[in-house]
């Protein structure tokens, strides 16, 4: 059996699952807030500006929004989502999801900065994880091909 291809698999198996896994608790988390979190109208109000991630030698901005909550108290969050180029202008209406329990974990919703990472994220860890998986069934297959052609004198002698 083939070791690097067994190791290959293995870690294309590994990725895919990982890939799989964050996939799946964005998706939680995102529908979690979107359908069981509080929903409030907010006004952009400027820009956290994160200096330790960058993209393309652009600092990431996170919106921060200002908003009322159910309780009628007055809260500037900032949205868990950032961007290279900032998305929205300040003073920007936008509607926001939080959570009741903890009213500063904000998603600002939109179906292109959620979803299609989403998916995307999935799709890759569903490719990977398929491709090694295949590949560890076609190994183990040869394997056994290759015993039972053994067994019946029919593999070639080097």
């Amino acid at each position: 059996m083939n070791k690097s291809g067994i190791t290959f698999g293995i870690i294309f198996v590994v990725i895919g699952l990982v890939c799989l896994g964050l996939g799946y608790f964005m998706y939680s988390k995102i529908t979690w807030l979107y359908f069981e979190g509080n929903e409030a109208s907010g006004t952009v109000v400027g820009y956290s500006i994160d200096h330790k991630w960058r993209y393309q030698e652009q600092d990431i901005s996170y919106p921060v929004v200002e908003f009322v909550t159910d309780r009628s108290i007055k809260l500037n969050a900032v949205v868990r989502i950032g961007f290279a180029e900032p998305n929205y202008s300040v003073g920007e209406k936008v509607t926001v999801y939080y959570n009741p329990l903890n009213p500063h974990d904000v998603l600002s919703f939109s179906f292109v900065h959620f979803f299609i990472p989403l998916i995307l994220l999935i799709g890759v860890g569903l490719l990977f994880f398929l491709f090694g998986a295949t590949g560890l069934i076609a190994l183990a297959r040869g394997k056994d091909t290759l015993l039972a052609n053994s067994k019946k004198g029919k593999v070639d002698k080097f």
